[in-house]
């Protein structure tokens, strides 16, 4: 029965990929570590993440605290935007400069619905060009700034400190112009699993990714999955597969159906048969304290 379930799974895996030499996830529960993309990976473009765009206001939104003097402030704009999977916002503040870039932005990283002067973005970088005949200047962060989102899991909510860049455009026709304000995920998920690499059964380490940028890692069809099968360090294009939660093997007579078990904020992945018990919030990652940060912090 093992051995049939091997072979199923490694069949799974070959009809996902199309590549006769991919390597096949075998049954178990592996540990998640959470990391942060280095420079050097972002440029390689090899993940396609997307951006999460904010709303903006120019009025202070009701039941947030500002500790920043927005009258010392050019055009003070405030903005949000939605992380995780709660009715959470993530609130921001900034004002421009001479040049008229927004370079003076403060955001609430440690989710307490306050804004205050020492959470002021700093690592920013500005680009003026043209883009499809718009005016562009750009504001952007070269290393990703941390935000604590709130995460609804199987049994309790999580806050896990997580790592964004964080981007604003102003596109200018005719004289009128329009501000964007967009976030990615610099952070992803890390671990190794036992694979069937050809006639072998083999540890290769793997990534998962948040493509829609929204912090959590769960978002099957949306988010993926990356494995180093080649053992050279690197998570290319045609290592990447969408996440996908059940599978299903064999024929009518031998179909056997597994699961990828995933929270949406987790410590642990687990491949299971579909209709196995299982305690899926064994899985989860704890909170962090507000005052820490378990990820990898960014290389510059």
């Amino acid at each position: 029965m093992k051995k049939l379930q091997w072979i199923l799974l490694t069949g799974l895996v070959l009809l996902m990929t199309g590549f006769t030499k991919a390597p096949a996830p075998m049954e178990g529960v592996y540990d998640l570590k959470l990391k942060t993309l280095t420079l050097f990976e972002l440029g390689a473009k090899n993940v396609p993440l997307l951006s999460v765009f904010a709303e903006l206001t120019e009025s202070k939104p009701e039941g947030l605290t500002v500790k920043v003097d927005t009258k010392k402030l050019t055009e003070p704009t405030f903005g949000s935007v939605k992380l995780g999977n709660t009715a959470r916002k993530t609130w921001f503040l900034m004002g421009k400069d001479e040049q008229g870039f927004w370079t003076e932005i403060y955001l609430d990283q440690n989710g307490d619905q306050q804004i205050t002067a020492n959470e002021q973005i700093k690592s920013l970088q500005t680009y003026q060009g043209k883009e499809r005949k718009l005016d562009r200047q750009s504001t952007y962060t070269l290393i990703p700034v941390p935000i604590r989102v709130a995460i609804m899991g199987y049994e309790k909510e999580v806050f896990k400190k997580i790592y964004f860049f964080f981007n604003t455009d102003i596109f200018t026709n005719k004289g009128e112009s329009i501000t964007m304000v967009s976030v990615f995920n610099a952070s992803f998920l890390e671990g190794e699993m036992k694979v069937a690499l050809g006639k072998e059964i083999k540890l290769v380490k793997f990534r998962i990714f948040d493509i829609d940028s929204n912090g959590c890692y769960n978002d099957f069809g949306e988010d993926m999955i990356y494995m180093d099968s080649n053992y050279d360090g690197l998570f290319k294009k045609k290592e990447g597969l969408k996440l996908t939660e059940f599978f299903d093997f064999g024929s009518d007579k031998t179909k056997i159906q597994y699961r990828l078990v995933l929270p949406p904020q987790p410590a642990k992945l687990a491949v299971i048969e579909a209709l196995k018990d299982f305690n899926r919030s064994s899985l989860e990652a704890a909170s962090d304290p507000e005052d820490d940060d378990t990820t990898e912090k960014p290389k510059q």
